[in-house]
């Protein structure tokens, strides 16, 4: 009862966000309670939903940043849909969800695209982190059209500038990782 309620949860949440043709998706999740309980059908049934949350969080984070239209998303979700509920998923197992950092690549939508390119961004922010067995080094910059300290703290003075100021600042964390003796 309790994973045919969470099935059809998430096939309501997929009807109203109007991602993708449910047929498919009923097709596989559907027919749990033949009668006989089959543990792998149950097993593989849960993973399929652990990879439409996490195409679900791929298009959360995707509209929270881009504000893209609804036609938009439709087509981003139809690719992550084929990256994460495939037989060539990167999530097979449900130790995955625990130990692994799952990465959504995709070339933006032509609209998509022309619609980031009029956009002036006022945030953004990179990092880029290597790491061995010991440690790891995390190098984050962030850039900023509005000061990124109080202004009465750091001062800009009154500086005559034809072009636009963006301010920027770095910040380089390390963790080491030590065993117990």
């Amino acid at each position: 009862m309790g994973f045919e309620k969470l099935i059809r949860d998430y096939l309501y949440i997929l009807r109203g966000a109007r991602f993708i043709d449910l047929h498919d998706i009923r097709q596989k999740l559907n027919n749990i309670s033949s009668g006989i309980f089959n543990t792998e059908s149950y097993r593989n049934k849960l993973i399929m939903l652990a990879q439409i949350h996490i195409c679900l969080e791929c298009m959360l984070l995707i509209e929270a940043h881009l504000e893209c239209p609804i036609e938009n998303l439709q087509s981003l979700f139809a690719y992550a849909y084929k990256e994460f509920v495939s037989e060539q998923s990167p999530l097979q197992h449900y130790s995955d969800l625990c130990s692994q950092i799952f990465t959504f690549m995709v070339s933006l939508p032509n609209a998509l695209a022309n619609e980031l390119n009029k956009m002036n961004p006022s945030v953004w922010r990179a990092s880029v982190s290597s790491h061995s067995a010991a440690s790891m080094l995390t190098t984050t910059t962030y850039y900023n059209k509005l000061p990124i300290f109080p202004t009465n703290i750091y001062s800009t003075g009154n500086i005559d500038v034809q072009e636009e100021i963006v301010y920027g600042i770095s910040a380089i964390s390390s963790s080491e990782k030590y065993k117990k003796l």
